[in-house]
């Protein structure tokens, strides 16, 4: 007679057995199994049911952030399905390792190909939350770099624009400068009439003769000053035409300016406008690595640790009474070797 540990007494409910199915566990085998066998698949069936309902939450977070859909999120329960289907996979694929509670080298090394699948999954279901834990610290990141990215595209349009826009000024300083030209040389001739005019209401009442051996004589004056005033109304009307001309094509040159001034913030507006206000989700992902090192790093180990705990379970579960009744139900001292299902 096998000496085995007596069966539980207590049926099995529907909770019981959806942890056992997702420990890949027969249930006839482990109705016949003793209390404690129950207690140790149902905690690995439930580690690996919570596993599945994180990656399947996380997982239609996801979806809704990408698509904006609400009805497309309850897909992430898809994920966890999957979950669950990897863990019986690999129950029934490896079985309890060395039926020991201690996880030694050879189990590890052996369940590297798991726990590389697990641990890529986690770091991409972490993302949600990541994005969620971060938002505000993402937003300001955001914000930051759109407007460096704005101020970078302002200045390479006037750098683009420099040499036009210096060679219109050029011609208005030109044009300025012939101006003053224009207005030095009408001033010289109204400095010499004023002068010239001055010399005449200061000439002394001797010099009204026509010569004289002290200067020009009174009507000598006269006629230089009555010159000099035919000479100033003539210059001053050529003056006056000369910079309303200089005018007109200083404003053509300012003209010119603004229009390129306008096509400059034309073409820099479009650029911008391009450029979103605010990012999706996967648009945000760049930007996501930027900011919160450490807490990206702690929910990045959170996740990985939650999907890699029934793994873990899996490695510490030693041979019991129900892996004995699967594997070697005839035999009262079984050799215990082999998968336990």
């Amino acid at each position: 007679m096998n000496q085995y540990p007596p069966p539980s007494k207590k049926s099995a409910r529907w909770y019981d057995r959806l942890a056992w199915y997702c420990c890949k566990v027969d249930f006839a085998h482990m109705e016949q199994s003793p209390n404690a066998d129950r207690i140790m698949y149902q905690g690995l069936g439930w580690s690996i049911l919570a596993s599945a309902v994180i990656a399947s939450i996380s997982a239609g977070y996801g979806l809704f952030l990408i698509t904006e859909q609400q009805m497309l999120a309850p897909l992430g329960i898809v994920v966890g399905i999957l979950m669950i289907s990897l863990f019986r996979y690999s129950i029934v694929r490896k079985g309890i390792g060395d039926g020991t509670a201690a996880i030694t080298l050879t189990e590890l090394l052996t369940a590297i190909p798991q726990f590389g699948i697990i641990l890529f999954v986690a770091s991409l279901l972490s993302l949600p939350m990541e994005y969620v834990v971060l938002k505000s610290e993402l937003d300001v990141e955001i914000y930051t770099q759109i407007s460096k990215q704005k101020e970078t595209i302002r200045t390479e349009m006037r750098e683009e624009f420099t040499e036009e826009q210096q060679s219109i000024r050029r011609s208005i300083t030109k044009l300025e400068a012939d101006i003053t030209r224009q207005q030095t040389k009408h001033d010289q001739l109204l400095y010499e009439l004023s002068k010239m005019k001055k010399s005449v209401e200061d000439t002394p009442s001797h010099l009204l003769s026509r010569q004289s051996n002290n200067g020009p004589s009174l009507y000598d004056q006269v006629q230089i000053v009555e010159r000099l005033e035919g000479q100033v109304s003539i210059s001053e009307a050529k003056t006056q035409n000369a910079i309303q001309r200089i005018k007109k094509k200083i404003e053509k040159e300012e003209a010119k300016q603004q229009a390129l001034m306008d096509k400059i913030h034309s073409m820099t507006e479009s650029k911008i406008s391009e450029l979103p206000e605010q990012l999706d989700f996967i648009s945000s992902l760049p930007y996501l690595r930027q900011v919160g090192g450490n807490i990206r790093l702690f929910i990045k180990g959170l996740m990985g640790f939650v999907l890699l705990s029934p793994f873990l379970f899996m490695l510490m579960l030693s041979r019991n009474t129900y892996w004995i009744v699967k594997t070697q139900p005839h035999s009262n001292k079984p050799a215990i070797k082999g998968d336990f299902l």
